[in-house]
């Protein structure tokens, strides 16, 4: 064997490699050139050249050594193998890499080819070689072995090879072959059942023909492996940037956000700070405190967009970056996490704890931004919410947004209908629609947020009519054949006239339109019987009446006692029954309950042919959801 210009490093490979298949490494000799190399009047069986270091042109070495031994195997170490060849005129080279060189797979076939060259020698000129003996070599292999015509027939398999691939693979991995000619390169293939093959290929010659020779192995559990590191990693790395409490980023989080270059767009911070938590710790224990604080870190993330980041930065503290740099669009977006916080309920026993928040807003200067010195510039503004109380939003500007919502909410103005059909589950005829309000764009734009804040501020009557109404106006733009249900709280029912609700239905004597009311809102036991009362007079004015049966919020004693025409059953219900054989049986005894107190049930946010078929199944007649169409 002759090494040609080898670094120490490689030739230790080659050491190794030749000690590890029985072969002595006092065997080679070795020059420095590509010059010597073509001097040395002995004939070689193997060469082994640096093409990179031979001070020529990789093609032009590669094409010397081969006319300088022409009965010798080339293996080329080159960081281009593509640079060395084709050579149509010899199937006698086989590249590689120098960091490949290590797990170089093909290197016991080199030794094979090695060895055969003895047996090769040994014929008599004019006879054909004897592949026998290299047969036996290729079949004790630990390496699978395939060997393929050009056209992607497969020649010859070793044992190890259809151990590892199975007659199926075998040819997968010929068409593979016979596509890419790809010689001196590492595939990897996919197989079925999730298997992973690693293929190096070369070039050859087989039964007197040129042909293409893979060594294969099983790359399965070392890419199982890779991949569960990747996902550990990944794990890790959400951990180490990750509040375990709330699911929002820790301060180390938070700084890596603020490292990143997209957070030159995140220049509105929101800082919120919830109002007498220490009582919650003192009156409920850290547990329930720790409750609280998870849903409060739920709430917030589910009302932020994808682009926003939110962090715990203290105990009871969070702090909020978005994009952007407008006061008023900061101060909605205060406005709505304040809200959202203020929803949250942890049940202790028969009492709930309902947390608040004090909120400050601050527009960042652009640059970079320390964590510090966004919550120095955020505390102030967040000092002067709560200068006017708490649960409140602080601005750096002198007027904040919210008085001028509330405003116009008080008037009526800013507020949209939006309709989605109810539908014969068995047809998907519509037969209706439910209208829902939109407040003004911003703060007050979906329903929970609109009516919060109209209760807070106190005017949730004027805006519940004024709703109602709008609704109403939806309503006459539409077919006059469909039922059509409208959303109204209790507490509206019990304070206003029962004349003053028909009136704004426009509900006359023959009109073909039949309005369903929604009763939303919780209701106090004291109020059922009034209410009833209520219900009854306004049932007949020919308007049908409705409740949303929600889980653990709806007490039977409102379904027995309003005794509504339809009930509505939430989403949870439904998509826990078809995932949940016993979820589905108890849906199934809801819906036979309701049937016999005289209630039609309805099926509410149906999203999944799944769903529908459940329903459908249980005999429910009618529902609504995203499979028919959002609210538009």
């Amino acid at each position: 064997m002759l090494a040609v210009a080898l670094e120490p490093a490689v030739r230790g490979i080659l050491e190794r490699q030749m000690s590890a298949v029985g072969l002595h490494p006092g065997a080679v000799d070795e020059v420095g050139t590509l010059d010597e190399a073509v001097a040395r009047d002995r004939a070689f069986d193997v060469v082994v050249a640096d093409l990179d270091r031979c001070g020529a042109r990789t093609t032009d070495a590669a094409h010397a050594l081969l006319g300088a031994y022409p009965d010798a195997l080339l293996l080329a170490i080159t960081v281009d193998p593509a640079a060395v060849g084709p050579f149509p005129e010899t199937e006698r080279v086989f590249c590689v890499t120098p960091d490949r060189l290590e797990s170089f797979v093909l290197w016991d076939t080199v030794c094979d080819v090695l060895r055969f060259v003895g047996f090769s020698k040994a014929v008599r000129p004019g006879e054909p070689s004897d592949t026998s003996e290299f047969r036996k070599l290729l079949e004790a292999s630990a390496d699978g072995i395939v060997i393929v015509s050009g056209t992607g027939a497969v020649r010859y398999v070793n044992p190890r090879a259809h151990g590892i691939l199975g007659d199926t693979d075998v040819d997968v991995v010929g068409r593979v072959l016979a596509t890419t000619g790809n010689s001196g390169g590492t595939t990897e293939l996919e197989l079925e059942a999730g298997r992973v093959v690693e293929v190096l290929t070369a070039t050859t010659t087989w039964e007197q023909q040129p042909a293409f020779i893979a060594s294969i192995r099983d790359a399965t559990a070392r890419k199982r492996t890779e991949t569960e590191l990747r996902q550990l990693n990944r794990h890790l790395q959400k951990l180490a940037h990750t509040d375990a409490l709330t699911g929002a980023l820790n301060r180390r989080g938070l700084a890596t956000v603020l490292a990143a270059d997209l957070s030159a767009k995140l220049r509105t911070a929101i800082l919120l700070d919830l109002d007498d938590f220490k009582r919650v710790n003192e009156a409920h224990g850290h547990s329930v405190g720790d409750t609280v604080l998870a849903e409060v870190g739920r709430a917030i993330r589910d009302a932020l967009r994808p682009s926003d980041h939110v962090a715990r930065i203290g105990g009871d503290e969070f702090l909020v970056l978005i994009e952007g740099a407008e006061e008023i669009a900061g101060t909605r977006a205060a406005e709505r996490i304040r809200l959202v916080v203020g929803s949250v309920s942890v049940q202790v026993g028969d009492a709930s704890v309902r947390p608040t928040a004090s909120v400050g807003v601050s527009i960042l200067p652009t640059g970079p931004r320390a964590i510090d010195a966004i919550l120095e510039r955020t505390q102030a503004t967040l000092a002067t919410g709560k200068s006017g109380g708490k649960n409140r939003v602080g601005t750096e500007g002198a007027r904040s947004v919210i008085a001028e919502v509330v405003s116009r909410l008080y008037r009526g103005e800013g507020i949209t209908a939006v309709a989605q059909p109810i539908v014969d589950v068995q047809t998907d005829a519509v037969v209706g629609h439910e209208l829902l309000s939109r407040g003004p764009e911003g703060v007050s734009a979906m329903p929970r947020e609109l009516f919060r804040l109209s209760s807070e501020h106190g005017i949730l009557r004027s805006v519940d009519l004024s709703c109602l109404a709008k609704c109403v106006e939806r309503a006459g733009t539409m077919p006059g054949d469909l039922v059509y249900h409208v959303n109204l709280y209790g507490s509206t029912m019990l304070k206003t006239p029962v004349d003053d609700l028909v009136r704004i239905l426009d509900v006359a004597d023959g009109d073909a339109r039949r309005y369903c009311i929604e009763v939303c809102g919780a209701l106090a036991s004291g109020d059922l019987s009034l209410l009833a009362e209520r219900v009854e007079r306004i049932r007949a004015r020919g308007v049908a009446i409705a409740i949303d049966l929600e889980p653990e919020r709806t007490p039977i004693d409102v379904v027995l006692t309003l005794a509504p025409d339809f009930v509505k059953i939430d989403r949870r219900f439904t998509v826990a029954a078809a995932a949940n054989p016993a979820r589905r049986a108890m849906l199934a005894r809801l819906v036979a309950i309701l049937r016999d107190v005289g209630c039609e049930p309805i099926a509410e946010g149906i999203e999944s042919d799944a769903e529908r078929a459940v329903v459908a199944d249980l005999g429910v007649r009618h529902a609504q959801g995203f499979l028919w169409g959002r609210p538009a």
